[in-house]
């Protein structure tokens, strides 16, 4: 017993929350979570677009950098080039892109695996699924080209679109060299993500 000023009071007890007030913080979790779950799957799918587009410019980019070391393995193509190609698989069961040598078609210098749920088409003059794709290089700076098997003289866009309900998109852009009617250099191979 609590004696204050000559008074004996009773301990009071701690109330604790009500059926109702318990009801209504799980109402308001419920209602933040419902909020927050596809906004959360939005940006997961985007993660996995951005990751897919930079690791084709991370491909894009190694295959240049071969392309341009003078001291790499052999690798010269039918007519005496140094060149190399990547070649864009989009099917069913397939969605990567694979780094060849003109010197060896057959043998795959190193491939990179996109994600199951990613839809891949490239722009090139007209637009495609994106099954099929070879880009090849030729040169050296600052006069390397790239030549696809489609039409693709100025430039090449990869589409990289998610699928729904949350899609998003992101495009990889190469922009070839191109050459002013004197011979220079107007610009050089470069490639970009939108």
């Amino acid at each position: 017993m609590l004696i204050r000023h000559g008074f004996v009071s009773k301990p009071r007890f701690k109330r604790g929350m009500t059926l109702i007030e318990l009801l209504i913080s799980l109402s308001i979790i419920a209602l933040m979570t419902g909020v927050a779950l596809p906004a959360f799957s939005y940006y997961q799918r985007r993660s996995v677009v951005d990751n897919d587009a930079q690791a084709l410019i991370q491909m894009f980019n190694y295959a240049r950098a071969l392309q341009n070391n003078p001291d790499n393995y052999s690798r010269n193509g039918p007519n005496g080039e140094w060149n190399y190609e990547l070649r864009l698989t989009n099917d069913s069961k397939n969605r990567n892109m694979a780094l060849y040598s003109a010197a060896d078609p057959n043998t795959i210098i190193d491939q990179l695996t996109l994600s199951e749920n990613i839809e891949i088409g490239y722009q090139s003059g007209s637009p495609n699924k994106g099954n099929g794709l070879k880009i090849t290089f030729s040169g050296k700076p600052p006069a390397e080209v790239v030549t696809c098997n489609v039409l693709c003289d100025k430039k090449i866009e990869i589409r990289l679109r998610s699928s729904a309900p949350y899609s998003t998109e992101r495009t990889v852009t190469i922009l070839n060299t191109t050459l002013n009617t004197n011979g220079s250099l107007k610009q050089p191979l470069s490639i970009s993500l939108k």
